[in-house]
C-alpha cells in the first residue's frame, strides 16, 4: 500500500482485566495520538491494523470499540474530511468492526469494495 509515512503507532498490553480502564485509555491515547500526527502532518488519510490484539492480548471486542469510538470522536469534532480505514486481519475483527460500525451508522468499506 503506497503511502507517504508510517506513523508507529504502540498500544497497551493488556494485563488480563488488571487496571481495564487505564489499559482502555491508553489505547485510545494511542490511536488520537496517530490521528493528530497525521491531521497536523497534512494528510488526508491514515490506516490502522487492529492495535494490541495480537501479541499484547487485548480482547479483539474492546479493543474495536476503544479504537472505533476514538475515531469517530476525532472525526466528528476535529478533522471531519480525514479518511480512516481500519484493516482487519481476520473474519473475526472484520464482523465485530461491521457490527459496531453499523451500530454507529457509520459506513464502511468491504474487501471487496476497497
Amino acid at each position: 500500500m503506497p503511502c507517504r509515512a508510517v506513523i508507529h503507532a504502540v498500544g497497551p498490553r493488556w494485563l488480563f482485566g488488571l487496571w481495564a480502564e487505564r489499559q482502555d485509555n491508553l489505547l485510545a491515547q494511542a490511536y488520537l495520538r496517530a490521528l493528530t500526527l497525521a491531521r497536523d502532518n497534512g494528510f488526508s488519510s491514515i490506516a490502522f491494523p487492529c492495535i494490541s490484539t495480537g501479541h499484547y492480548f487485548f480482547p479483539h471486542e474492546r479493543a474495536a470499540g476503544t479504537a472505533l469510538r476514538t475515531i469517530i470522536t476525532f472525526l466528528t469534532h476535529i478533522a471531519p474530511d480525514m479518511d480512516v480505514y481500519c484493516f482487519c486481519f481476520s473474519r473475526r475483527d472484520a464482523l465485530i468492526y461491521r457490527r459496531i460500525l453499523e451500530e454507529h451508522h457509520c459506513p464502511f468499506l468491504t474487501d471487496d469494495e476497497s
